[in-house]
């Protein structure tokens, strides 16, 4: 089993990572909860409201919100499971009287909402403050075997998607244990600044080694619940002064339901101790949960249901206002160089921004731009052109870039050139040559006297190219 947590002290990241599970257990007792088994069918639901609050010295903060498991499969023991929610953060501050102003650093994701990053270089590390999604592969004693995604919480809380699994006993027991080997990296960043700017060398990581014990005991059975003293203990400490020291010590009562091999409801409290150097900090926390009825997992499915709802349509209205804008002169001029780059991600991106937009009328630059990439070595520009060319066709009297196009011919015969005709300007016929976009100007009387009919037929038809000033 796997579990990670991250917490942050101003310029630091920690991550606890579990590597070793041994699990311990007492004989069973004549009155024994029998075997307990996580056990969801396939395809139900579940939901908690969780609650997490941190005594901080500065300001009391709060994480809560509702997440649901919803199981995908249940064979041999093994559960799949889809984790969704997250949590929001709220702080209250407390009054500044009494604390040094030089006091220990504060923890936690204190200038981070549940939707605001790090810094402008990277995501958060607390992917637990935003809605998100997990999927769980777990046995039927809680040992998870795989986990995609991430819904990491801070002050070394672990995933939120975990926080609900306790690890059961092989066997029908009233007390049992389970020690975990942990390892917590700390990477430190520049001084007040929780991200690392991008060419800023990366700073060295630290790691140390500590013990997770989870202890477990049936305090009383009613029904098909089973109610379960819990104690918690995370000892980490600090080999010198420049490397972190950690310690959290918890008391709680956890209650599982047999009958239906779901977690109940939770309450912890523990204490957070961070050492560092001469400074040490404590955080008193509360950790709480409750499995959610069907009538309030219902409303609450149906809340996210509108909200969901409202903000595809809120999202379609944009889409539709930003259709409808007009493209301003630097954004144009911007398109037209993604249009003519030889880099077809360029290409595309440029098309993509013309797909989106609604015009009320083709601008002949963009449609010729547009026309111009019919024939494009790449299928997939091929395929957005044929849909960009109907928002932004050529206008009337513009000759595609195809019409223009041939061979032409000397008058003596000897020289030819694939080009697309651009202009007749007096006895001077402007062409732009298909292999690498020069521009030629000839001399009508040196065309081939077929050349010289075509040239005067595509001045006839072809309209210039010429921008409104009044529009």
């Amino acid at each position: 089993m796997v579990r990670s947590s991250s917490l942050s002290t101003q310029s630091l990241f920690m991550v606890l990572v579990v590597v070793l599970w041994v699990s311990a257990s007492s004989p069973s007792p004549a009155t024994s909860p029998g075997k307990l088994r996580y056990a969801l069918q396939q395809d139900q639901t579940v939901g908690y409201r969780i609650e997490i609050i941190a005594d901080r010295d500065d300001a009391t903060e709060t994480l809560q919100g509702v997440v649901t498991y919803k199981c995908k499969s249940a064979e041999k023991d093994v559960l799949q499971l889809t984790y969704a929610g997250g949590l929001s953060k709220s702080s209250k501050a407390k009054p500044s009287e009494g604390r040094s102003r030089f006091g220990a650093p504060p923890f936690g994701p204190r200038m981070f909402g549940p939707s605001r990053a790090f810094g402008p270089f990277s995501n958060t590390l607390f992917k637990g403050l935003i809605t998100t999604t997990n999927d769980l592969t777990l046995t039927s004693l809680g040992e998870i075997q795989s986990m995609q995604g991430d819904s990491q919480l801070p002050y070394l809380l672990g995933n939120a998607s975990l926080l609900i699994f306790e690890p059961l006993p092989e066997q029908a027991e009233e007390s049992w244990s389970v020690t975990t080997g942990i390892s917590i990296t700390e990477e430190g960043g520049r001084r007040g600044l929780p991200y690392r700017l991008p060419f800023e060398p990366e700073s060295p990581k630290r790691t140390t080694t500590g013990s997770e014990i989870h202890t477990y005991r049936v305090r009383s059975i009613d029904g098909p619940r089973i109610i379960v003293d819990k104690t918690y203990r995370l000892d980490s400490p600090a080999v010198n002064k420049d490397v972190s020291g950690f310690e959290i010590n918890g008391t709680g009562t956890w209650t599982f339901n047999r009958e239906l091999g779901i977690s109940e409801s939770l309450e912890l409290k523990q204490k957070l101790i961070f050492q560092k150097g001469n400074t040490t900090t404590a955080i008193p926390m509360t950790i709480n949960y409750n499995r959610l009825s069907e009538a309030e997992l219902t409303a609450h499915q149906e809340e996210q249901k509108q909200k969901q709802e409202e903000a595809k349509k809120q999202l379609a209205e944009i889409q539709e206002k930003q259709a409808n804008t007009p493209l301003t002169e630097q954004e144009i001029r911007k398109v037209l160089e993604g249009l003519e780059s030889d880099s077809v991600t360029s290409v595309l991106m440029a098309l993509q921004k013309l797909q989106q937009k609604n015009p009320q009328n083709s601008d002949p630059r963009i449609a010729l731009a547009v026309d111009a990439l019919k024939e494009h070595e790449n299928s997939h520009v091929k395929q957005i052109v044929k849909i960009v060319a109907e928002k932004w066709p050529l206008p009337e009297g513009v000759l595609s870039v195809a019409t223009k196009k041939r061979t032409w011919s000397d008058s003596s015969g000897t020289f030819t050139v694939v080009a697309e005709f651009l202009a007749l300007e007096g006895d001077t016929v402007r062409l732009k040559r298909s292999d690498d976009g020069k521009e030629l100007e000839v001399p009508l009387s040196r065309l081939s006297e077929a050349d010289q009919k075509a040239a005067r037929e595509l001045a006839k038809v072809s309209k210039p190219v010429v921008k409104n000033p009044f529009e």
